[in-house]
């Protein structure tokens, strides 16, 4: 939104929208933004700056430790975007509400007091911003309280861009809307961790994105500049789909290559603490043997910038997400579009709908992007075998699913994971130690917030800033909940001793 707009928000108390710095939410102070903005939020240049949001806002974690805080870059944030998203959604709407509240809101927009004509100009944009802002908030996010909410550490990102794409995007002019596209996004994943992002061989946790050159990255950075809400009108004009229309296409592609090199440059954080290094060896031989971790995770002595191994297995943990795979989503305006040899239905699935929207635009990018010789960075990353997609180690997602009689998810490679609390693909488990636990003994309830526990590998169970931020989880009983702990139960030949685990923990800590 504007940035003006943000600054003259307000919250139904009265209070200004960033008067915390945006830290009830659990966005991290930047001291080195001009703006006194948090990390990962940023305004852009021009006579109408627009603040947005960056990679850095659900990608960067802090761990507090006796008074000490640690950032770690590209680790998974523990933020509410669900309460961010309906909070600016309430605040544009309470400004609309009446004529004296507006004409607070425009005061402090135009910094003046405004004229009719600032007056009946700003309403239009803001009624304008806020009937297609509602109207994605509402339809993707009312209802989810309780276990349902996304809370914090957690978002339904897949669905978000879904939604964006197929429901505010692809309609008929002048609104591009298609209301029904527009689906409850209630399978909350935790963020992942990038270090390793672009060396594995798919991407997102259900592996529906492959991964190893620049042009899949392209296609996945697309589509998540889609989900948080750059313009993308595409339109059919008489010979083809035209995803670069004039004012209609707000990517990037320069940018996007950068930021892609920037996260190939991420490495994994260090422990910053002691461990003991005669139980960690030990911990490595449980880890590369009977552990059966290897097996999934592959060995971190490979050397992870220059092997693909990221495979996807079932490991009877909670299913709810790929539910999205399958959903349907009409075409609108790009039906029939052709992407080498598939056409898109009228009514198809949001996953091919989206496929198409962002491989198309890749394509026309070289000829209408607003960086075209930019696109051209992937070329060395070709040449490297380790980078080319017809030596990767993928696994079919479907062909997998199928021989595991059930949904199956990426099995991540583990270094820095010690970073990356709470665990498994919905953040379901507090603690590295929890997690080598049966899913029967692990905790049910715990606090979400940046107090670490060492010992535990995980998140503390006082978090004195966010006290009231209890995440509770689901037991088996209900496996496609969205909340289950279930699942990821290992070894599952011999159970691990007491000393065993603890040998493990320890090296998990190296990692």
């Amino acid at each position: 939104m504007p940035w003006g707009w943000l600054r003259a928000l307000k919250h139904a108390d009265g209070t200004r929208f960033l008067a915390d710095g945006l830290s009830r939410y659990g966005y991290l102070p930047n001291p080195k933004s001009p703006l006194a903005l948090p990390v990962g939020f940023t305004v852009s240049a021009g006579a109408r700056p627009y603040v947005g949001m960056t990679c850095a806002a659900c990608h960067t974690r802090q761990l507090d430790v006796g008074g000490d805080s640690y950032r770690i870059d590209g680790g998974p944030a523990l933020v509410d975007f669900q309460a961010f998203l309906t909070d600016i959604d309430d605040s544009v709407i309470a400004a609309l509400a009446s004529d004296a509240a507006f004409l607070d809101f425009a005061t402090q927009v135009y910094g003046h007091a405004p004229s009719d004509r600032e007056i009946t100009e700003l309403r239009a944009d803001a009624a304008s911003w806020s009937a297609r802002t509602h109207l994605i908030i509402s339809l993707s996010l009312s209802g989810l309280t309780g276990t349902s909410a996304w809370g914090v550490g957690r978002a339904d990102a897949v669905q978000m861009i879904f939604n964006r794409l197929t429901g505010l995007g692809i309609g008929t002019p002048p609104n591009h809307v298609i209301a029904g596209n527009i689906q409850k996004a209630d399978a909350p994943v935790r963020y992942p961790f990038l270090w390793n992002a672009p060396w594995e061989t798919k991407t997102q946790w259900m592996a529906f994105a492959p991964n190893g050159n620049d042009i899949s990255a392209m296609l996945r950075n697309m589509g998540q500049d889609i989900g948080v809400f750059s313009d993308f009108f595409p339109n059919k004009d008489t010979l083809l789909i035209n995803y670069w229309p004039p004012n209609g296409n707000s990517m990037n592609v320069g940018n996007l290559n950068q930021i892609e090199g920037l996260v190939k440059q991420m490495d994994k954080p260090k422990w910053p603490w002691a461990y003991d290094k005669g139980l960690a060896s030990a911990g490595r031989k449980i880890h590369l043997g009977k552990g059966e971790c290897s097996g999934c995770h592959g060995d971190p002595g490979q050397a992870v910038r220059t092997l693909h191994t990221t495979q996807v297995f079932a490991v009877g943990t909670d299913t709810r997400q790929f539910r999205l795979l399958t959903r349907p989503a009409e075409s609108g305006v790009i039906d029939g579009d052709l992407l080498f040899l598939s056409r898109l239905k009228p009514t198809d699935t949001a996953l091919n709908v989206f496929t198409h929207a962002v491989g198309n635009t890749y394509l026309q990018s070289f000829f209408h992007g607003p960086s075209p010789a930019a696109t051209l960075g992937f070329a060395a990353d070709l040449a490297a075998p380790q980078r080319d997609l017809v030596v990767q180690r993928s696994m079919d997602l479907v062909d997998q699913a199928s021989a595991a009689n059930a949904p199956g998810y990426e099995a991540r490679r583990l270094e820095g994971v010690w970073a990356a609390a709470p665990y498994l693909h919905n953040g379901s488990v507090a603690t590295l130690a929890d997690l080598l636990e049966p899913a029967a003994n692990r905790a049910p309830d715990f606090l979400v917030g940046p107090e670490f526990d060492p010992k535990s590998v995980g998140l503390a169970k006082s978090q004195p800033r966010f006290s009231s931020r209890t995440v509770t989880t689901l037991d088996c009983g209900n496996p496609v909940s969205g909340n289950s702990r279930c699942g990821h139960e290992y070894p599952r030949k011999k159970p691990l001793t007491g000393p065993e685990k603890a040998a493990l923990l320890e090296y998990l800590k190296t990692l």
